[in-house]
């Protein structure tokens, strides 16, 4: 096994959840964040990080403007009802996601009316724009090149820095966060009152952190094997 393998090897298992960048001209994907989970209406907090590319928020605002004209705290509000297991979207992200479809010819701006109090402004997708989301919507993603492995890092570097007792630990009580997370979506998609996004959104993270608990596995099984490799070719 060639040295960095073991990084390699646990490429496609991964914990928390980073989206791509822009997936098209004036179009921004939102920042990473932390994991959390809470229970109320809906499920907050993205949990994994997949390996396929992802929705930006540019495609997500397109596609809720396709039902008609909206402005920028409609589009908020609609966006975090119908998708209750994302990161709620910010309102300064919503208006420069606007504005840089604005400026790449995909929604126009009408005029600004006062709503409620403040002014907002009226947003509609272009024709331009529509093609633009009827293109994304009917395209196959493909799996990102790129995925990243934090709990793959962290293992090397533990056994870099500090040995296999460390490296060890860590996987060993990284496991027991695993299986206390995943009990907890086994309990909230079991519960009479969750709705079918939240079972969903719990399917979705089970079986993401059950990839991430059989790769956990596989590496405590081969910590020696890595330790001894690491450290007989040193790269320079």
């Amino acid at each position: 096994m060639a040295p960095g393998t073991f990084v390699a090897f646990g490429v496609f298992f991964v914990l928390g959840f980073t989206l791509h960048g822009a997936l098209h001209a004036g179009l921004s994907a939102p920042a990473s964040r932390t994991f959390r989970l809470t229970r109320g209406s809906c499920l907050t907090g993205l949990f994994t990080q997949c390996i396929v590319s992802l929705m930006s928020t540019g495609h997500m605002l397109l596609g809720l403007l396709a039902e008609g004209e909206r402005h920028g705290y409609e589009l908020k509000r609609e966006h975090d009802a119908r998708f209750p297991a994302a990161r709620p979207l910010a309102f300064g992200q919503v208006y420069a996601t606007l504005e840089r479809l604005r400026k790449s010819g995909l929604v126009s701006a009408a005029t600004s009316v006062k709503v409620d109090g403040p002014q907002r402004t009226p947003f509609t997708m272009t024709p331009a724009g529509r093609d633009e989301f009827e293109r994304w919507l009917t395209e196959v993603q493909p799996p990102s090149p790129y995925v990243a492995n934090p709990l793959s890092v962290k293992v090397t570097l533990a056994l870099l820095t500090a040995g296999e007792p460390l490296a060890q630990d860590f996987l060993r009580r990284q496991r027991d966060a695993h299986l206390s997370r995943m009990r907890e979506y086994t309990r909230l998609k079991s519960r009479p009152d969750s709705s079918l996004a939240e079972v969903l959104a719990a399917d979705y993270a089970l079986t993401h952190l059950d990839a991430d608990l059989r790769w956990i596995d596989a590496a405590l099984e081969r910590v020696a094997e890595l330790n001894k490799e690491l450290h007989s070719c040193p790269v320079r």
